[in-house]
């Protein structure tokens, strides 16, 4: 009798730990059909955005940015204890009651952040809240990868647009070329210069607001380094963009009519993003240098 008990414990164990695997696989695919289709609406509009809209069409390598991110941490993120956390249910809930609000308003932003807080607080139901804790940077760096209302983006480029314009009247001003600024217009004798959304700084700013989070997270450990960063990132914009102007009303003073060039515009605008981009990465090297300097970056 007792050799049959034993014997069908022996056949019951591995039917229960097979019972629990397949549970197992069936709760993480039910979880990420779930995310899927709440998120569906958000994950289309959003991917429209990205084609449809030249401020936002770097979005595309965020969610390949993010994986990779998560990929080059999988070795310790794996390491970490794998105890299912009740509390990241909490973060579900959050998540999906802000997908059904970015819903009803339209704002893909609302959305956004509940992806985020849903992809963190499953992580921490099923794998534990160490494994969770690990994938916040990551994860949250999708936020990156969403659309801004229409109405955020109008007043937000009305004023740099503005402040582009002032500025690089001043600055012609003092160079010499005689222009006449009247709003986002700037009007030279022989030509008049439209500031527009391109000229504005919008068009690089969000791009270059990633590429500057990317930057202090993988290579600063300091907060206020990793803050002083991606501070920066809104005058570099402005900055650059002052420059392109400058140069393009520099250029219609002894050119009349080559600035209006669409190609030569295209193409100064490339030049002028690549240069932000080389700007933001001399600048993360001096705050680098100077941290460690100065004993800060301990």
């Amino acid at each position: 009798m007792q050799i049959q008990v034993e014997g069908q414990a022996s056949t019951t164990m591995p039917s229960q730990a097979g019972s629990a695997v397949w549970f197992g696989r069936v709760l993480k695919l039910g979880l990420l059909g779930g995310i899927v289709a709440l998120f569906w609406e958000f994950l289309v509009q959003t991917t429209v955005g990205w084609f449809s809209s030249s401020v936002f069409s770097y979005g595309v390598l965020i969610p390949a940015i993010s994986a990779y991110l998560i990929w080059r941490e999988w070795p310790r993120i794996k390491a970490l204890e794998a105890k299912p956390w009740n509390l990241g249910l909490a973060g579900v809930l959050a998540g999906c009651a802000l997908a059904v609000m970015g819903t009803l308003s339209g704002i893909l932003l609302v959305s956004g952040v509940g992806l985020v807080a849903v992809l963190v607080g499953c992580t921490g139901f099923v794998w534990g809240s160490a494994r969770a804790r690990a994938i916040v940077g990551p994860v949250a760096f999708l936020a990156f990868m969403v659309p801004w209302p229409s109405y955020a983006m109008g007043s937000l480029t009305w004023q740099l647009q503005t402040l582009a314009s002032t500025a690089g009247a001043r600055i012609l001003q003092s160079l010499g070329v005689v222009v006449f600024q009247n709003g986002n217009l700037l009007i030279l004798p022989h030509d008049v210069l439209e500031v527009k959304e391109a000229c504005s700084g919008t068009h690089s700013l969000f791009a270059l607001l990633a590429l500057a989070t990317l930057m202090a997270f993988l290579q600063n450990r300091r907060w206020v380094q990793r803050g002083l960063l991606i501070l920066s990132v809104p005058f570099v914009a402005l900055a650059m963009n002052v420059v392109r102007i400058v140069g393009t009303g520099l250029l219609a003073s002894r050119f009349s009519g080559l600035a209006s060039n669409e190609t030569l515009h295209m193409a100064w605008g490339v030049v002028i993003f690549l240069l932000a981009s080389l700007l933001l990465v001399a600048e993360n090297q001096g705050l680098q240098w100077v941290f460690a300097k100065f004993g800060w970056a301990r």
